[in-house]
């Protein structure tokens, strides 16, 4: 793999990055532009290695897709996105204790700091479709690392103000 760009991680780790998969980030591709196409300074990005791995990894395997482009107008049918089956696996490993939970928001972060389109649309549909196949507010809070600071008496108080969403409530 000849790189066409190194970035630089902030604990000095440099990663290269082939050409292809620098065009789906915003940040690489327009310093690329901007160079005439080649750099030779490395690109520091403020995360750790660990992490700048798993979003490289993402864009290597995405390298030969057609990069995401914004739509110039606003609509309102967004664009249809499915994960193949190497992207669940790639945020299943994510996700699965909250340690990698974190590293799944990292990776999250990294992709809107880069400008990494369709993986921040991609992480934000895996995100979405993990908090709707849960069953309870307590596997929601665990997932996204919240804490429960509600009293018993708030939370009664907050079903009764909400009954009237669920039909099998009666008050």
């Amino acid at each position: 793999m000849q790189p066409a760009v190194v970035i630089e991680s902030s604990d000095g780790v440099r990663i290269p990055v082939t050409l292809a998969a620098a065009r789906h980030s915003d940040l690489l591709n327009s310093m690329l532009e901007q160079s005439g196409g080649s750099l030779e300074d490395c690109i520091p990005i403020p995360h750790r290695h660990e992490d700048l791995q798993r979003v490289v990894g993402w864009l290597e395997q995405h390298r030969n897709d057609e990069p995401f482009v914004r739509p110039t107008r606003i609509t309102l049918v967004p664009p249809k996105i499915e994960l193949d089956e190497w992207e669940i696996k790639f945020f299943t490993m994510q996700s699965n204790s909250s340690a990698h939970r974190d590293s799944l928001f990292t990776t999250a972060r990294i992709a809107v700091f880069m400008g990494i389109e369709s993986l921040i649309m991609r992480t934000g549909l895996f995100v979405a479709e993990t908090l709707k196949e849960m069953k309870n507010d307590d596997d929601v809070r665990q997932f996204l690392g919240v804490p429960d600071d509600l009293t018993d008496d708030e939370k009664k108080e907050i079903e009764l103000k909400m009954a009237f969403l669920d039909p099998s409530v009666s008050c």
